[in-house]
């Protein structure tokens, strides 16, 4: 990864988003997912053990840190082309394998020509720089110099990842529709000179580039976590890629853009990118960049991840073209757009013990009793005091706490309240009229063009049917009940008009998993009374 010092603030505007109201009683065309299911066969191709073997050579002392240019350079360059021959990979550049370029730099190129007559004209590229630092200096590394820079994780890991993916798709009876064009780049540590040679220098018109996938520094994946850049620069990539992972990698999605690795100048031309990378490190840009420290496991997930993205996207039955509101949105913007909403005021006004008994003297588990009375509230005004103990509320017994607050958000008014007061055994019937309006779902959510047909929560009331499901501020929901979320309106009226429960398919965290919501029934609750009852 290119060390880049000084960075320009990118300029940025504020961006619209719809928010809407809580549930309560009272985009355009993504990208589409390839038919049939990646190969198993290729998959399974992809091996941690080979990716340690390509590492092992690339990073090793032979090559004196890959500086491109230097013999270390064009010798680790010859074992990729090795490599590809190998492989049988058909060669993408005006002489063979190489696209020669300024200082004795080499970018290396190879192809594999789509299947579908038609589609085969689009083109898939996929890269990973191959050069390194070679033994530093002040400009690019972080110390100390003079020593080799062996670069295992910037840039052998992605280096290796593209050479098992370019395997797994030669071990394939048939080839994906549109074409990929593989593409190992050189001298991405001066400055991405190789990536920024070839789009001024294309081999193929840049026209025909549907979307780019850069990898760089995926050898580093801890607590199974990657970094993805670039969803936003097409709408659906964000859920594109949460289709492809499987659950086994746990994703992050940042927003900004940076100079610092090969996707930016396909960024700059308005062709939208995806950005593989497990984060830096203490090692990141030393010496002690090494093959020891880095974890093969996640290696092999994230080049697994890698070959399915790209299998599906030049599978596609349609590609969605790049979004230019990409080119302002920053940190500072997402931050201000997943802002999540603050909670609604309590209905009640209440707070109690929480508490599990641990001595004779405290009461039951599940028993509410009031520690202290909100002034003004709707408790206050109905004369619930501290120390009572509520027994039943809008006619159900309050059997755990979880229980009684779901209780609070969803009764209707008027609501009638039995309490236990002094310890007596005799039960005080109190009538209370909440604030507020019940809840049924308890969420909010907004929209966003990115990441057309589906709503994202920014706000799940804890114990309401939503929050006890388990949904969590930022979930995008994609379907109900098996109905894809076409629009905002379409979801206000799929959960509004629902019963029972709602099946949500949701995105989390880069994977996409099931929830069951169950709803409050659409029944009338009892009302108050006002005698004392024994």
């Amino acid at each position: 990864m290119f060390m880049i010092h000084n960075n320009s603030a990118a300029c940025w505007r504020a961006v619209a988003f719809l928010v809407l109201l809580i549930l309560n009683l009272s985009g355009p065309g993504g990208l589409l997912a390839a038919d049939g299911l990646v190969s198993n066969a290729a998959l399974l191709t992809i091996k941690n053990s080979e990716l340690r073997k390509h590492v092992s050579v690339l990073a090793s002392d032979t090559f004196e840190g890959r500086e491109a240019g230097t013999a270390g350079g064009r010798a680790s360059g010859a074992y990729i082309v090795d490599r590809l021959k190998k492989l049988g990979a058909q060669p993408a550049a005006d002489q063979g394998y190489f696209q020669e370029f300024g200082y004795g730099y080499r970018n290396i190129l190879c192809r594999l020509p789509g299947s579908d007559p038609k589609l085969k004209q689009n083109v898939i590229l996929v890269g990973a720089h191959y050069d390194h630092v070679g033994y530093g200096n002040q400009r690019n590394s972080r110390g100390p110099i003079g020593q080799i820079h062996n670069g295992a994780d910037d840039n052998a890991s992605g280096t290796a990842g593209l050479l098992e993916i370019i395997e797994a798709f030669r071990s394939m009876d048939r080839a994906p529709k549109r074409t990929v064009l593989f593409a190992f780049w050189d001298a991405e540590e001066k400055g991405l000179l190789g990536s920024e040679h070839w789009v001024q220098y294309p081999t193929v018109a840049l026209s025909r580039i549907r979307l780019t996938i850069n990898t760089d520094m995926i050898g580093r994946v801890r607590d199974r976590r990657l970094i993805i850049w670039g969803t936003r620069t097409a709408p659906g990539l964000r859920r594109f890629v949460s289709e492809q992972n499987h659950g086994a990698l746990t994703v992050t999605f940042p927003w900004e853009v940076r100079r610092d690795s090969d996707h930016y100048p396909f960024y700059t031309r308005s062709i939208p990118f995806l950005m593989l990378h497990s984060g830096k490190h203490e090692e990141y840009h030393r010496p002690t960049d090494d093959p020891e420290t880095l974890n093969f496991q996640g290696l092999e997930e994230a080049s697994r991840l890698l070959f399915r993205l790209v299998r599906q996207a030049a599978d596609a039955p349609k590609l969605p073209q790049f979004r230019g509101d990409a080119f302002e949105e920053t940190k500072a913007v997402r931050i201000q757009a997943e802002r999540s909403l603050p909670r609604p005021s309590p209905r009640l006004g209440i707070a109690w013990d929480h508490s599990s008994p641990d001595t004779v003297s405290r009461p039951a588990k599940g028993i509410v009793e009031i520690t202290s009375v909100v002034a003004g509230s709707p408790a206050e005004r109905a004369d619930l005091r501290a120390g009572d103990q509520i027994i039943e509320f809008a006619g159900h017994p309050t059997k755990n706490f979880q229980d009684f607050r779901t209780l609070v958000l969803t009764a209707r008014n008027p609501v009638a309240v039995k309490v236990r007061r002094d310890k007596s055994d005799e039960l005080v019937l109190l009538n209370v009229k909440l604030d507020g309006e019940p809840t049924r779902l308890g969420i909010a959510w907004r929209v966003d063009d990115a990441e057309p047909n589906c709503v994202i929560l920014n706000q799940v009331i804890p114990g309401s049917p939503a929050g006890v499901s388990g949904l969590k501020v930022n979930d995008r929901v994609y379907s109900v009940n098996d109905m894809a979320v076409a629009s905002s309106r379409t979801f206000f009226e799929m959960v509004t008009q629902g019963n029972g429960s709602l099946n949500l398919r949701i995105g989390r965290a880069g994977s996409l998993k099931k929830v069951i919501v169950n709803l409050v029934p659409r029944i009338k609750m009892p009302q108050a009374a006002s005698q004392k009852s024994p």
